[in-house]
């Protein structure tokens, strides 16, 4: 059994499933006492250590590992990050585990990562599960962050001198 402590849960075909820093287990629901759940191990050496990444896809759970983005149908671990991993891994501040946010999109079918790491600077993943197919991008969060809920701005003063600003013009009558 798994010592390291749980760090998310998520529901997949009637089991509770538990992430634990570098394992998974499943757990149903099997009725009333003595047994009222029973417990299966589905990794010994894969879990994760961001919460915040786990997301409920219709018949998949997909979460951000040690080493790979992954994406789980109840029997089988995919790794789905294999493209972009190197490059993610090498900006997470992992004592900023709760700041690397995700949301499921199910009507356009993409999984959507957010990375802060210790430069201030963010990072968005989108991972598009009909093309099977990543894209990213990185961009100077000027005092602030992406979240998958919009942006939010630390507590700096900043002047419109820190932006680069746009105007347009109204045609409005």
């Amino acid at each position: 059994i798994s010592t390291d402590e749980i760090t998310a849960l998520s529901v997949l075909h009637n089991n509770l499933i538990v992430f634990k820093q570098r394992s998974i287990y499943a757990l149903q629901y099997m009725g009333s006492p003595p047994v009222i759940y029973t417990k299966t191990t589905l990794s010994h050496k894969i879990g994760t250590m961001y919460p915040n990444s786990v997301q409920q896809k219709i018949d998949e759970v997909v979460f951000l590992g040690a080493d790979n983005i992954y994406s789980f149908d109840g029997n089988n671990l995919h790794p789905i990050g294999t493209s972009i991993i190197n490059n993610l891994l090498g900006k997470i501040d992992v004592s900023q585990q709760n700041m690397q946010l995700s949301i499921y999109d199910p009507i356009h079918e993409i999984y959507i990562l957010t990375i802060l790491n210790t430069e201030s600077k963010n990072s968005i993943y989108v991972y598009y599960f009909r093309t099977e197919r990543w894209f990213y991008w990185d961009w100077n969060s000027f005092g602030g962050y992406l979240s998958t809920m919009g942006y939010k701005y630390k507590q700096k003063s900043y002047t419109w001198e820190n932006y680069q600003v746009i105007t347009e013009s109204s045609n409005k009558r």
